[in-house]
């Protein structure tokens, strides 16, 4: 899941101080997905029913068109109840994004700790983000159209979640193909976390999994296809003559 303007290639979300020599472990990141300490009282299922809830309707009806009263009896719980659980709206909203962005970092981690080749690194890496947009496709349009309803906070920890998790794709893309450039590297990732990103604005009918499979295959030959580069690709642009 990507911020609108984190879509660009030479966005700082995609040029990371790091380089693409060394891999940066995505787990430096405190993710605190809590809005406030939990109490052994309350049970996660409900607060979770409210995050899901509350995430579909800012999708359906729009961030400042839906109250906590809509959220709490779409929930089936009263509306002061949902305050046991969240002090306001933002609160919900930095709580989803936080939780979404949390399954998939843990996921990076594993992908990257099971030591394959980079080839197969970074497909698991593709194909657990899409899949992350598949299975919350309502939250991953808010971060795509909607960044400034986050707290400041927030897209800040989400700035640095995405950024590290990018130089993931960085490091395996890079071992893959050691002939292209950095520049090369980012632009490449750049472009085929666009493609993955279209899946959001057209609903084929088609069943998830044939989605996955085909978009996998489509952001793979986009960044590893040797045959059909452009001409110049993997070539360290000639310094012009004054």
């Amino acid at each position: 899941m990507h911020g609108a303007d984190a879509l660009s290639p030479t966005d700082p979300l995609r040029t990371g101080s790091t380089g693409n020599t060394g891999r940066v472990p995505t787990r430096v990141i405190e993710l605190e997905a809590a809005t406030g300490p939990s109490s052994p009282k309350r049970r996660p299922f409900r607060r979770d029913q409210i995050l899901d809830v509350a995430i579909e309707l800012f999708y359906e009806r729009g961030y400042h068109a839906t109250g906590m009263d809509d959220i709490g009896a779409a929930a089936n719980i009263t509306g002061p109840a949902i305050y046991r659980h969240f002090a306001n709206k933002e609160a919900i909203l930095d709580a989803a994004l936080k939780q979404g962005v949390s399954e998939i970092v843990d996921k990076v981690d594993e992908i990257v700790g099971r030591g394959m080749t980079p080839k197969r690194t970074l497909r698991a890496l593709v194909q657990n983000y899409i899949r992350a947009i598949l299975n919350r496709p309502a939250l991953a349009v808010l971060v795509l159209n909607e960044r400034r309803l986050f707290s400041s906070a927030t897209r800040a920890w989400f700035d640095r979640a995405d950024r590290l998790h990018m130089e993931e794709w960085v490091h395996a893309l890079s071992l893959a193909r050691p002939e292209l450039t950095e520049a090369d590297v980012r632009v490449m990732i750049g472009a085929a976390v666009g493609l993955l990103d279209s899946v959001l604005v057209y609903r084929s009918g088609l069943d998830q999994r044939h989605i996955e499979d085909l978009l996998t295959e489509m952001a793979m030959a986009a960044m590893l296809e040797d045959d059909r580069r452009a001409p110049g690709a993997g070539r360290r642009p000639k310094a012009r003559r004054r």
